[in-house]
């Protein structure tokens, strides 16, 4: 996946969340870029980041159960699967799936 311009391709995030919880991971990636491991690897990082240096002792992250690829980059980066539950998308009640991991597990992992 060569550089072609200084474009944005995606974005990544660690959002607080408001209740005082553990924050949430999200991110997009740009449809033409789909499959090329940037997701991956941007969440990757804004983890190493979180865990090492922000001070984040856990990260939740959710992905709609059907999104097969978005569960998959959330297994890779080394969040662990709670289970199904709902959420809102697009105005609508969706089935998620719901991931977290720790500081603990997260560095555990090799």
């Amino acid at each position: 996946a060569g550089r072609q311009d200084d474009g944005v391709i995606g974005a990544v995030r660690l959002e607080p969340e408001l209740a005082g919880g553990p924050p949430e991971l999200g991110y997009w990636i740009a449809l033409p870029l789909w499959g090329r491991g940037f997701a991956t690897e941007a969440a990757r990082r804004l983890l190493a980041f979180g865990f090492t240096v922000g001070g984040t002792d856990e990260v939740r992250c959710h992905a709609l159960a059907d999104n097969a690829a978005s569960r998959r980059v959330l297994e890779k980066v080394g969040l662990e699967f709670d289970g199904l539950g709902s959420v809102e998308h697009r105005g609508r009640n969706a089935v998620a799936a719901f991931y977290s991991t720790n500081r603990e597990r997260w560095s555990g992992r090799g």
